[in-house]
């Protein structure tokens, strides 16, 4: 099948030509087959020949010649041959797909889950369909990551997935759905609040998280118990907390930091539905509590989130510390 595949070639017997008037190339396709070019006159001396048929054989020869008025050409090289990969007609594996983790509450209006890593030699993305068809329920779309967090759902409300994935081949080969999995969110203001996580599951999956960048949940990091989180370089961690039935909500926090300096500081966040809003920002040093009031737009509110964001430019030189996170509220 034609379509993606690829030879890159180098002109010149693997050297750049000289000349004192300068050099352009030419790279000759000789064997026909289809989707074949020549690469017309360029100045570089690498050609790569797309659009070509899947396992094919394809033939070239390159020649140069100078930019001098004349243009004296050299004569061609000899002619080399090449192969295309054959093409791609497996699905990833597992097939049907299966789940890592099956979809679960992460408070009133949002339920997480994670596929799992499934492999192929053309690489894979997931697709997370929602069945149910309650108020807010959505698929994912086509994604790299194996996790999935839909939000925006109603509080005490069942809502069904299943997730399957295909490679990154021309082919686009599909496996077949997962099994379907049903969770229920919890309900509004059903004493959510406060919510707490230090961590102690080991990962970043119970507390509902999404991560970008180094985030990582590691011993090292531990203020109280036996884990913490850890952020390096440009990485950041987000999750949703419902605040349904709640006000005067707090975001409380312990952090420590290692070499930050310039404009290298540690963000705290929340968010209304719309607009994400500093707390603060912060390069504490060793390890300090904060205790910080949001704004008016954090009082019940389904759509609530809080994030961490870290700027840093040295990996494990540079790195901030978070433990004991926890949101508070008073019941109105």
């Amino acid at each position: 099948m034609a379509g993606g595949q690829v030879l890159r070639l180098r002109g010149a017997a693997h050297r750049a030509a000289s000349d004192i008037s300068g050099v352009e190339y030419y790279f000759a396709e000789l064997s026909g087959n289809p989707g074949g070019s020549d690469s017309g006159w360029q100045d570089s001396a690498f050609y790569e020949d797309t659009g070509l048929s899947s396992n094919t054989t394809y033939t070239y020869k390159v020649q140069a010649r100078d930019k001098s008025p004349n243009q004296n050409a050299t004569g061609f090289s000899t002619e080399e041959s090449a192969t295309t990969d054959p093409e791609d007609t497996t699905p990833p594996s597992p097939d049907p797909m299966t789940w890592a983790t099956v979809p679960y509450s992460t408070g009133s209006s949002s339920i997480t889950m994670v596929a799992t890593t499934a492999s192929d030699i053309s690489g894979v993305e997931y697709y997370f369909a929602e069945l149910s068809g309650n108020p807010g329920g959505s698929d994912s779309g086509w994604q790299d990551d194996t996790s999935y967090q839909d939000t925006g759902l109603d509080p005490n409300t069942t809502y069904t997935y299943q997730v399957k994935a295909r490679d990154k081949s021309s082919n686009l080969n599909e496996t077949a759905y997962s099994t379907a999995e049903s969770a229920t969110t919890d309900p509004a203001g059903a004493g959510e609040l406060p919510w707490f996580d230090g961590f102690e599951s080991g990962d970043f999956i119970a507390g509902g998280w999404t991560t970008t960048g180094t985030a990582l949940v590691r011993a090292q990091a531990k203020y109280n118990g036996s884990y913490g989180a850890e952020m390096q370089l440009v990485s950041s961690m987000e999750t949703a907390i419902s605040t349904s039935g709640f006000a005067d909500i707090h975001l409380k926090f312990y952090c420590k930091t290692k070499g930050l300096d310039g404009g290298e500081l540690l963000y705290a966040e929340w968010y209304d539905g719309s607009n994400w809003h500093e707390l603060d920002a912060v390069k504490p040093g060793g390890w300090t509590f904060y205790d910080k009031t949001c704004g008016a737009g954090a009082n019940d509110n389904p759509s609530f989130k809080i994030r961490f964001s870290l700027i840093a430019s040295h990996a494990k030189e540079e790195w901030a510390r978070i433990d004991d996170v926890e949101v508070t509220g008073t019941a109105q």
